[in-house]
């Protein structure tokens, strides 16, 4: 990462660490602008989502999360469902700031139930594992077609 890159994750961070915290409130969300960290408690459980946004956050990595839940309101498995979508919305669209999307996400996950949510989540954890098998192939296939005509090509020298 050069400067420039990490000036501009840093601007992107307070700028979005800044709106979190005007949609939020004070009551409800906790920045820190010197160590670009963020606690938001949920509305609906006493759960809170930590968030460290690193030097490569949001060009090159989402952000890095932990979830505290200390009356167990949350299943076991919400922490894995929102670190794969913090992926997901990642490798959809680098470069671009995510929290918002991320908590309130999380937000609807909670109010609806994990249930419906986990399924949809796996759909789209199957789908983009589906596509990541698919241009591994794409990209073997062309590998193969480089490795055939380069071969050709050698016979047909030593023929020659």
């Amino acid at each position: 990462m050069d400067s420039s890159e990490i000036q501009a994750n840093r601007e992107a961070q307070a700028e979005e660490l800044e709106a979190l915290l005007a949609i939020y409130g004070p009551d409800q969300c906790c920045v820190d602008s010197e160590t670009m960290t963020l606690e938001v408690r949920l509305e609906a459980c006493a759960a809170v989502v930590k968030a460290l946004l690193p030097m490569e956050y949001p060009s090159r990595a989402p952000p890095l999360l932990e979830l505290h839940d200390p009356q167990a309101q949350l299943s076991p498995s919400t922490l894995d469902l929102l670190l794969a979508e913090a992926e997901r919305m990642h490798t959809s669209s680098p470069g671009q700031v995510m929290m918002f999307d991320l908590l309130e996400w999380l937000r609807e996950l909670v109010r609806a139930g994990e249930e419906g949510a986990r399924e949809e989540a796996d759909a789209a954890l199957a789908a983009a594992a589906q596509e990541h098998e698919d241009a591994v192939a794409a990209q073997m296939e062309a590998c193969a077609l480089v490795d055939a005509a380069s071969l050709q090509a050698d016979l047909d020298q030593q023929v020659a």
